[in-house]
């Protein structure tokens, strides 16, 4: 029995010892081999980027162009009493010296027109500075008077603005004379409807003098 196991226990270790010698054999065979790295995969092509959406359109707001301011004056208006002369400025004359006329105790007469804004305006008060009584307010001196006579567009028309800057005067050659208000009244006795305006234009008086004898006519029966 002995016998039998230990001939059973050779063959084990025979066989073990054959093993380890094919594991050593196979280890160094590798050892020795060149090993091939594995390749690399081919890169995964990537898509394109979709082609960028249109912007969408801009709504830029325009403004519409401004709206052309209105022309100005630089006007001229004297007093009818003191005779002073007023420098100042407006985009519509008629309307500016109607409210004047309402304003002012004194009557006042429109003497010229010129093209110009309030630079002009005040260009012409520095210029005239020696002339100046208050405010906008001028005395009518000669160097003023003949400015208005070479630049300005008469208010009315030419005779009656050289009546008007020569009050002094009698009345010779083509310049007509000032009428007082009683003469006005006799001429217009007979005309009840005529107008404040028309009475200021027909005989080139201010609007105090014109509603003067506007309310003389309104109480003839």
């Amino acid at each position: 029995m002995i016998k039998v196991w230990r001939a059973w226990r050779e063959k084990r270790e025979h066989e073990r010892i054959a093993r380890d010698i094919l594991t050593q054999q196979i280890v160094e065979a590798m050892r020795h081999t060149p090993r091939e790295r594995p390749r690399a995969a081919p890169p995964t092509p990537v898509p394109a980027p979709p082609p960028p959406e249109p912007p969408e359109p801009m709504h830029v707001y325009i403004p519409p162009p401004p709206a052309p301011s209105p022309e100005s004056y630089v006007y001229f208006i004297r007093a009818d009493t003191t005779g002073l002369i007023k420098i100042g400025v407006t985009h519509n004359p008629r309307k500016r010296l109607t409210a004047l006329n309402t304003a002012s105790p004194d009557g006042l007469t429109a003497l010229g027109l010129i093209k110009g804004d309030r630079v002009q305006e005040q260009a012409l008060h520095l210029r005239f500075a020696h002339y100046r009584k208050h405010g906008e307010w001028f005395e009518p001196g000669a160097e003023l008077i003949a400015y208005i006579r070479e630049k300005a567009t008469p208010a009315l028309d030419p005779e009656a603005l050289e009546r008007l800057l020569n009050p002094d005067q009698d009345g010779g050659g083509d310049v007509p004379q000032r009428l007082t208000d009683d003469e006005i009244y006799s001429a217009v006795a007979g005309e009840q409807s005529i107008s404040i305006m028309r009475l200021q234009r027909r005989f080139h008086i201010g609007y105090t003098r014109a509603r003067h004898i506007k309310t003389r006519l309104e109480q003839i029966d």
